[in-house]
């Protein structure tokens, strides 16, 4: 069944942005407890928006104005800091004009994903975009990836997901769609199994997509 559908993660995968991430979560927790926690720390709680991330490190009495002090760092910070991966914007305009759906599912919260696909650009890129705001369950569960799916209308069969962290490839697999990871992220997982699909720059993406397509329609006509 070809490929109907590219949904991808946002931080790590379309823009470079963890080390902002780690900073303005470190600046924030800081600010308002006076220790800062290390990168480890923070990571071992992503899959949830910021927010629920703060709230489990510092407690609800502190969590409304961690969180506010989160989002002034990171958007007073983020035009400096944050940049589109080398290829993606021409991978997600030649997508289009190929016919293929766009998606976005992340882990990040409402707030800060729409602040930073306007900052870069990719405000108008996507036909869904699911945020860890919109769902119960945080990846790796599969919820925000089925809930992107079927507001796409498309089966998970037909779904190629783009991500850089085993949580995106976890997500993926338990949805049943098609996983690869973004390669070109030279800080991507490197506990996946051997047989996932790697994409090294984002060229690879239409590449492989255009391959599988023509295998799809040979083996219809034969």
């Amino acid at each position: 069944m070809p490929i109907r559908a590219v949904i991808f993660d946002l931080d790590g995968t379309l823009i470079d942005s963890m080390d902002l991430v780690y900073e303005a979560f470190q600046i924030s927790i800081e600010d308002t407890t006076g220790r800062r926690p290390s990168r480890e720390e923070i990571r071992q709680h992503f899959g949830f928006p910021e927010s629920r991330i703060i709230g489990r490190m510092v407690g609800p009495r502190l969590a409304r104005a961690t969180t506010e002090e989160f989002h002034r760092v990171y958007e007073s910070r983020h035009r400096d800091r944050v940049k589109i991966f080398d290829g993606v914007p021409e991978l997600l305009e030649q997508l289009s004009s190929a016919d293929v759906i766009l998606g976005l599912v992340t882990g990040k919260g409402r707030r800060s994903t729409e602040f930073a696909l306007k900052e870069s650009g990719l405000d108008r890129r996507f036909m869904v975009v699911v945020t860890g705001d919109d769902v119960s369950h945080p990846k790796p569960h599969p919820e925000g990836l089925l809930k992107a799916i079927g507001t796409l209308g498309v089966r998970a069969a037909e779904a190629l997901y783009v991500g850089d962290a085993e949580a995106d490839i976890d997500m993926g697999h338990s949805a049943l769609v098609t996983v690869a990871l973004a390669g070109w992220n030279t800080q991507s997982a490197e506990a996946v199994p051997d047989s996932l699909i790697r994409f090294m720059h984002p060229a690879e993406v239409l590449s492989w997509l255009q391959r599988t397509r023509s295998e799809s329609a040979w083996h219809s006509s034969s």
